[in-house]
């Protein structure tokens, strides 16, 4: 019971993050029109601006120690939800590369926030269980991502994202 909330939480995120990254190329192809070249280019390149920003905001929330893990849990969320929204309202490169960063913002305040969660919900000698408990949900969002991903952009290729909105969303309301 008391790993629940990180449980859910490492699963969205890591559902996420894999849903990015099966979807975006596609993404890139059907919704810009690109040469297959031109857009693998594009996709590395995003991929390569928001690994750097989700390290960077993860430097970030680690030197913010007075700020509460469930805070960066919360604003996380909002960020993940808002930046995966507005992926599927994008006409540009430059507006999916931002919204993609919003979303990554979120994910770099909640990826910290849910590990400190667990190891906070536990006791010293669970530490261990817990965290390979909240790992597994971490896989599970690993497996599961690319499956349903490519599932729910066959409706649409803006429907995996606005999928991964709705379930920050619902991170939000837990």
């Amino acid at each position: 019971k008391r790993l629940r909330l990180p449980m859910i939480a490492s699963f969205i995120t890591m559902f996420s993050i894999v849903t990015s990254q099966v979807c975006l190329g596609f993404f890139i192809l059907d919704k810009f029109q690109m040469a297959e070249i031109e857009a693998a280019k594009v996709t590395g390149y995003i991929l390569a601006i928001i690994g750097f920003v989700f390290i960077l905001t993860q430097i970030v929330v680690s030197k913010l120690k007075n700020i509460k893990s469930i805070t960066w849990l919360l604003l996380g969320s909002i960020f993940a939800t808002i930046g995966y929204f507005l992926i599927s309202l994008v006409s540009t490169q430059i507006e999916l590369t931002l919204a993609f960063c919003i979303g990554i913002i979120g994910l770099g305040m909640i990826m910290p926030a849910f590990m400190a969660i667990t190891s906070n919900s536990v006791e010293a000698s669970e530490q261990g269980v817990a965290s390979g408990t909240v790992s597994s949900a971490q896989g599970f969002g690993i497996i599961v991502g690319p499956l349903l991903s490519t599932v729910l952009y066959k409706i649409s290729p803006e429907v995996p994202f606005l999928f991964a909105s709705f379930i920050f969303a619902i991170l939000v309301i837990i």
